[in-house]
Formats: structure tokens, C-alpha cells, sequence
């Protein structure tokens, strides 16, 4: 039978032996990741996005959209300018504008449609920036204005040519403001180191409107846009 003392002295041997293969274990681990930052410090050095080291770039877009106003047609166009943050992210400044087809009023002679445009801001994450096709999704907040107008045939009496002549005049019915976010997803093409082009579908979300003629939640809606941007990427 082991004694008390002996017990002890064998355990504190046991333990010794395993703090030294700890050290020399802590040591070769430390060595291996030494070597390894070191080995990877030029190519696989983490980088932020406002780091000296990013590239950083921006560009300049001209947009157009093409959907649907109830019975309508509606096209849109607009700009945007944004900064890009090392190829992966942009941030910026956007603004467009709206109108519909118009539907002709025969006893009144007159043509009604709805137009407006809104002014905001845009957030856009992009995937995969360095492939030749890659996406983005472009997020837009602003705040906008809506219109509804009618427009008609002024006709008066031209002495000079001593005949009738025509004025067209147009003005505003109604108009109402309102918040709205229009989600997207492009896909971009990297035709040129300075030039992408963007085919995409949005949806538009506003604030309730009151418009005569239009539902309040009336310019809710899908759209398909091209998207021409130039700069640096």
C-alpha cells in the first residue's frame, strides 16, 4: 500500500510533468501563430472599411424605371451620387421623378394624369463588387410629392396671322406629400473599369396619401429599372 506521503509525492511528479508539457506545447502554439501573422501579413491582413488601406471610389447614376399607376402607366427617372467604401458598400444621395400616361376627359376636352417625384437618401450593399456580374441591393428613404393634373387646349385669337392659335395649359388639382422606402435588388455588369450597368426590380412603399383620383396606398408598386452608373468602383 502506498503511504500519505508517498501519494503526495507522486502526485506533485504527475503535475510537474504536465505544466512542462503545457509550457512546451503554449510555445510551439505561440511560434505557429507568430510565423503564420507574419507569413500573411501582406496578403491576408484584415482591412476595415476606413482604413488607410481601402479603396474607396464613387460614382455617378442615371436611373430609369418603367410600372404601373393602377390602370396607368408610370415611368421614372432619376440621379443618384454615391461614395463607395472599399468596392463593398454605398452611400449617398438620390432624387427622381414620376408621371403617367394621361386619360382624356372627351366632354371637357381635357387630360388628367398623376406626377411627382421624391428626394432622399440611398444605402447600397454590394455583393461580390470585383466579378464581372455581381448584385447590389440598393436601398432608398425619402420624402416626395404627388400631383394630380389636368391639362387642355387654350385656343385664342392670333391678329398677326388672323387666324386661332393654341396654348396648352396645365395646372394642379390636387397634391399631397408623403415618406416613402423603395427596397431594390440590381443586377450590375461591369461593362468598363468606369462604367456598370444595372438591371433591377424595386418596390415602392408610401405613407398614406390623399390624391384625388388615386388610393391612398396608390403608388405602392413593382418597377423595372436600368441603372447607368459611371466612376470608380
Amino acid at each position: 500500500m502506498f503511504t500519505t506521503g508517498k501519494i503526495c509525492q507522486t502526485n506533485k511528479h504527475v503535475l510537474t510533468l504536465i505544466l512542462i508539457k503545457m509550457k512546451k506545447l503554449l510555445i510551439i502554439i505561440s511560434l505557429a501563430i507568430v510565423s503564420t501573422s507574419i507569413m500573411a501579413q501582406d496578403s491576408d491582413e484584415i482591412k476595415t472599411l476606413f482604413s488607410k488601406d481601402a479603396r474607396n471610389g464613387g460614382y455617378f447614376g442615371l436611373d430609369f424605371g418603367y410600372g404601373q399607376l393602377e390602370d396607368h402607366n408610370l415611368v421614372n427617372t432619376g440621379v443618384r451620387a454615391s461614395w463607395i467604401l472599399a468596392h463593398n458598400l454605398g452611400i449617398g444621395l438620390a432624387a427622381n421623378g414620376f408621371f403617367t400616361d394621361f386619360t382624356y376627359n372627351k366632354p371637357k376636352e381635357e387630360y388628367h394624369n398623376i406626377q411627382g417625384g421624391s428626394a432622399g437618401f440611398i444605402i447600397e450593399p454590394i455583393v461580390g463588387a470585383r466579378l464581372p456580374v455581381h448584385l447590389s441591393v440598393p436601398l432608398y428613404f425619402g420624402v416626395g410629392g404627388a400631383a394630380f393634373t389636368t391639362s387642355y387646349k387654350d385656343y385664342y385669337s392670333d391678329p398677326i396671322n388672323d387666324n386661332y392659335d393654341e396654348n396648352s395649359v396645365m395646372y394642379y388639382d390636387d397634391f399631397d406629400m408623403y415618406l416613402t422606402f423603395k427596397p431594390g435588388v440590381e443586377i450590375e455588369l461591369n461593362l468598363l473599369r468606369f462604367f456598370r450597368l444595372g438591371i433591377g426590380g424595386y418596390y415602392t412603399f408610401t405613407t398614406d396619401i390623399e390624391l384625388a383620383g388615386l388610393d391612398k396606398d396608390g403608388l405602392n408598386g413593382w418597377q423595372a429599372g436600368v441603372s447607368l452608373k459611371f466612376g470608380r468602383f
